[in-house]
């Protein structure tokens, strides 16, 4: 059984929060406008890749019923990295800073 890391997950949630210049209440909500989407996905790709937890320990950290969450979140981190200078930067400072 993966134990669930949940000061390293408040840590990186704060971290993307700080990044993308929104508050860890938008990240942790219901809203999915561009900035809120791009932040909340780094930071649950960041959790996973760090293995602060399992699928269902991060989307449940997150407010998010559902594993498959992450995995897209993964995905669509790893894709945007390899097109946006800029949101891998992002990406960047969050893991250089934890």
């Amino acid at each position: 059984m993966v134990n669930t890391n949940k000061e390293g997950i408040k840590a990186v949630i704060e971290a993307a929060a700080t990044t993308w210049g929104i508050t860890t209440a938008d990240i942790l909500g219901p809203r999915r406008t561009g900035p809120i989407a791009q932040a909340r996905q780094a930071s649950m790709a960041i959790c996973y890749w760090q293995g602060y937890g399992n699928l269902k320990a991060i989307a449940t950290a997150h407010n998010r019923e559902n594993h498959a969450t992450v995995i897209h979140a993964c995905n669509a981190v790893e894709a945007d990295t390899r097109l946006d200078g800029s949101y891998k930067a992002r990406v960047l400072i969050i893991t250089s800073n934890l």
